[in-house]
């Protein structure tokens, strides 16, 4: 044939199987091949509509899957979001359960240790720091026979008593009552405290009653109270507000500390006198002058207007 040829509708039948690509194929032939086909991809192939299955690992060589949906059953595939939104939320569950290496979470209860120990502790420096054993025995440890304690600071008892002293042999061993009693109370001389106190002392009831400081100090006071409401007008008050009746000798003694005079009547100090005459202010009796004034270069101020032709003048006059 050299042209197409048109059947008008009509059919070919009884067509044999094709062998050359050019055949014709009928459509019993047509449907074989398509089944043939889809067996084909079915078998090595797996359908984005997710109705086949996977038949064996698949490797993506180092390839992404991308555009994951959030996961639904527990053999879901999951992407990055999904974990690290779960990491998160499980370590604001889980990690306040747990002390930070860091030291930066504190306990929120007792910790029980179940009998397990807690190693490699530096020494405490806090009175709140855990401490060792070995610390503890070097604090502590000391014949069996004598206690001896190992006191950065003052011991305070609380009101409790030390019972069952010994003897004392060394000076600064603890001593009873008794012992106190029989050594001190007991003698005819002096007491010799070598700098130590006597404390707890009561208010005396007898003139030779010793007393505490706080009493004497009160008494003291009081006394002077009394004084100064008797005496106060003889003294001069460091308020200013009483003035002396008569001249005031002061035995050779000095004034110090005083203000810079401002009335004419003040007192003066040294420093202002010296630093007066070093400007070289000089007060002339013209009764007693008998020679020329010599002024140094320095100025004469605060001069009155001349009345007579010998007068000397300001600047301001001979100017006008």
């Amino acid at each position: 044939m050299q042209n197409d040829l048109s059947l008008g509708g009509r059919r070919v039948t009884g067509m044999s199987y094709p062998i050359a690509d050019q055949d014709g194929v009928n459509k019993r032939t047509l449907e074989d091949m398509i089944q043939a086909q889809q067996l084909y991809i079915d078998e090595h192939f797996v359908s984005a509509d997710a109705v086949s299955q996977l038949r064996g690992p698949m490797s993506f060589n180092s390839q992404r899957i991308w555009n994951l949906g959030d996961p639904i059953n527990n053999d879901d595939a999951v992407n990055l979001r999904t974990v690290e939104t779960e990491i998160s939320q499980n370590n604001m569950r889980e990690l306040p359960k747990y002390l930070r290496l860091d030291g930066s979470l504190e306990p929120t209860n007792d910790l029980i240790m179940s009998n397990f120990q807690i190693t490699n502790l530096a020494n405490p420096t806090s009175p709140e720091d855990a401490t060792t054993k070995i610390y503890i025995d070097d604090q502590f440890s000391a014949p069996a026979t004598d206690a001896v304690i190992r006191q950065a600071g003052d011991l305070d008892m609380s009101q409790f008593e030390i019972i069952n002293l010994k003897k004392p042999k060394d000076p600064q061993d603890a001593v009873k009552r008794r012992f106190v009693e029989k050594i001190f109370l007991q003698k005819d001389e002096d007491i010799n405290l070598e700098n130590h106190r006597i404390t707890g002392l009561t208010h005396p009831s007898d003139e030779s009653d010793t007393t505490s400081k706080r009493y004497v100090d009160r008494e003291i006071f009081r006394q002077i109270d009394e004084n100064n409401r008797v005496e106060a007008v003889n003294f001069l008050k460091a308020d200013g507000t009483s003035l002396p009746e008569a001249d005031q000798g002061f035995n050779g003694q000095k004034i110090k500390n005083l203000g810079q005079p401002v009335d004419p009547n003040d007192a003066a100090t040294v420093n202002f006198v010296d630093y007066w005459i070093s400007r070289r202010t000089f007060f002339v009796n013209p009764e007693v002058a008998q020679e020329d004034l010599k002024i140094n270069n320095n100025v004469i101020s605060g001069l009155a207007n001349p009345t007579k032709l010998n007068d000397a003048v300001h600047k301001h006059y001979g100017d006008s």
